[in-house]
């Protein structure tokens, strides 16, 4: 017990201090260069893309390289990972489980947001940020960041090297705490949702094959349904345009914009269908899963105790500095706009 409660230590408090390497090479880096663009009187407001670099750049060059040296500096003892292969068929079905698994909590998420926001005024809790960027930002970026960069080094970070190390106490645990950290790590309660429960399917996925490989695959397909094929069937439409008219109340006004644009809504309703019906499929394959009692955990070579577990993996400094860390951003992004709205009114 003790050193496994020195261990969650150690790697908890490897994560918060990379994590803040992550946080300081993005906030030197926009200072930077919003110093440079003052003095040369350009406005970096104006440019989601010039803004995206700023914050992304360092992450990826510099903050996430970090933080994953600091983890793996954390010895692979006695792994609990087996060795199963999977051929096309089963990634295909991986991914429609995974992506039902990722629309369910999604919904499960925004609700949830909106319930909080019902109750707080001027809340921003069902705000889903990555959902912004790709729907505004430039599609050739988006695709490069979130269908390249994006699940190699979270799949690399927040599986393998978490999944390796932890999965000692047995893949119940690994599988949970990487969901936990993968879904903490998105630092908004929306993402934070639907992120837990794909980052610790795909840490089942790989506690199961101990192949990375498969799990940046699914990451991929499911980043370019959910952040490509979707923007690009929502830009078929003015949804804002739409949005505006429909919440004006003139139905003769919201009639001529759908035959106008008939086209449009042709092709976003049936990508809509689409990807409804992969979902439906995936929760029932899931459900259907459960219910066969498929899905199992293999112990680890060292067993905490199941009283014990939740103590032991999270009530060390070093994983409760990291979970309040991210708490913490996660109700500065909620209420911190209704707190500003009310100092300024």
């Amino acid at each position: 017990m003790e050193n496994a409660k020195k261990f969650f230590k150690e790697f908890g408090m490897r994560f918060f201090l990379g994590t803040l390497i992550v946080f300081a090479s993005q906030i030197l880096t926009s200072m930077i260069a919003t110093a440079i663009c003052n003095a040369m009187g350009i406005d970096l407001s104006d440019n989601m893309v010039a803004q995206l670099l700023v914050a992304l750049v360092p992450m990826y060059l510099v903050g996430m390289p970090l933080l994953a040296l600091l983890v793996s500096k954390i010895p692979v003892e006695a792994p609990t990972i087996e060795d199963k292969r999977m051929h096309a068929g089963h990634i295909i079905k991986a991914f429609v489980v995974t992506y039902g698994l990722v629309m369910a909590s999604n919904l499960v998420g925004t609700y949830l947001g909106v319930f909080i926001e019902s109750l707080v005024h001027g809340a921003q809790a069902s705000t889903n940020q990555i959902q912004t960027i790709a729907i505004e930002g430039n599609m050739a970026f988006n695709a490069v960041y979130m269908i390249l960069f994006a699940p190699v080094y979270e799949e690399f970070i927040f599986r393998k090297l978490i999944v390796d190390r932890v999965s000692r106490y047995g893949q119940g645990v690994a599988v949970v705490v990487s969901g936990l950290m993968f879904g903490l790590f998105h630092a908004n309660l929306t993402q934070f949702v639907y992120a837990f429960v794909m980052g610790a399917f795909m840490a089942y996925i790989y506690s199961k094959t101990g192949k990375i490989h498969y799990t940046i695959i699914l990451h991929m397909i499911v980043n370019l349904f959910g952040s490509v094929f979707s923007v690009l069937a929502i830009r078929q439409i003015d949804l804002n345009e739409y949005l505006e008219i429909a919440s004006s109340g003139d139905m003769a006004a919201l009639m001529q914009y759908a035959q106008e644009n008939a086209a449009g809504f042709a092709v976003y309703g049936m990508y809509m269908m689409f990807v409804g019906i992969i979902a439906i499929v995936g929760i029932i394959l899931f459900i259907v899963a459960l219910a066969k009692k498929q899905f199992y955990f293999l112990p680890g070579e060292t067993q905490i105790p199941a009283g014990q577990r939740f103590k032991t993996v999270m009530g060390n400094p070093g994983m409760i500095l990291f979970l309040v860390l991210f708490v913490l951003m996660i109700l500065g992004t909620m209420f911190m706009p209704a707190l500003t709205g009310g100092a300024m009114g």
